[in-house]
């Protein structure tokens, strides 16, 4: 049975939590991102159109971004990476392609799958003003969004059956709604998304039936909606996302049956906002 809780109560659930069996008690309830009933946006670039920016705002993102999380709380400035709250250094990787000079606009949204947009389209482009879904695709790599570094809208993987390399999102610092990865059956290790450092609405990862471990996010410290981590049956590490700070919505994870309370509790116990979890959540029984 799950129990609907406030986010905040992962704070000390990672304690709490019941994993007799190395199952683990859900946190919450699924958020309403709804993933698997997004309409996937195949073919609709709104009249999109390519051009260039002089802003300094679209500047290709280098090695220095693995910096970015200098001076926070469980970090280590003096070695190659972010220490983790588990003890496992946060390596930030090298970016996949020299992205230098690109600087393209593309506006209106993008739908890679059936029917819908040529990768290509991505090519030279650095930002995005609108949605990206990828969905029921024979992608096996994003390789050509390596130079994608914001998106105003969604990020959306779903039902990609092939995709077994994301390394292709190093770039991307900037989502502007919600990231969801879900029905992706093939990945057994998400490294994306390295340098990206907030989230201005959900996370989702929901029914991925191959992923073993979230390693990647390692920069991310702000989720300004929900965090859903729901249905992936070999999930055993969320290590990547243990230097999350900031919850503005609600933390669920649940029906991830080899997750452990170890497990989340490298993340939850990095939240400081808000410091301290409602009085009247319920007690759980240590594992």
């Amino acid at each position: 049975m799950v129990t609907t809780v406030d986010w905040t109560m992962a704070v000390s659930l990672g304690i709490a939590l019941a994993c007799a069996s190395c199952s683990a008690r859900g946190i919450g309830e699924a958020g309403p991102s709804g993933t698997t009933d997004l309409p996937p946006s195949a073919g609709t670039t709104g009249g999109g159109s390519v051009g260039t920016t002089t802003d300094s705002n679209t500047t290709v993102a280098d090695s220095s971004s693995a910096e970015s999380s200098a001076g926070l709380p469980g970090t280590d400035d003096t070695g190659p990476g972010r220490l983790g709250r588990c003890g496992r250094e946060q390596v930030i990787p090298l970016p996949p392609v020299d992205c230098t000079g690109v600087d393209g606009v593309f506006v209106g949204d993008i739908g890679i799958g059936v029917g819908g947009d040529d990768p290509a389209i991505l090519e030279g482009i650095a930002r995005v003003e609108g949605g990206i879904d990828i969905f029921d695709s024979t992608v096996v790599d994003v390789n050509f969004m390596a130079c994608v570094r914001e998106v105003t809208g969604r990020v959306v993987f779903l039902g990609n059956a092939e995709l077994v390399d994301v390394g292709g999102l190093w770039s991307l610092e900037t989502i502007g709604t919600d990231f969801i990865f879900a029905e992706n059956e093939s990945l057994v290790v998400f490294d994306g998304l390295p340098n990206l450092a907030m989230v201005n609405d959900d996370i989702v990862f929901h029914d991925n039936e191959s992923l073993e471990v979230i390693a990647g996010l390692q920069s991310l410290v702000h989720i300004e909606g929900d965090l859903t981590i729901q249905g992936n049956p070999v999930l055993t590490s969320i290590e990547g996302i243990a230097g999350l700070m900031v919850i503005h919505g609600v933390l669920a994870v649940t029906a991830n049956p080899l997750l452990c309370a170890d497990a989340i509790s490298c993340v939850t116990e990095s939240i400081v906002d808000p410091p301290t979890p409602p009085p009247d959540w319920p007690d759980y029984p240590d594992c």
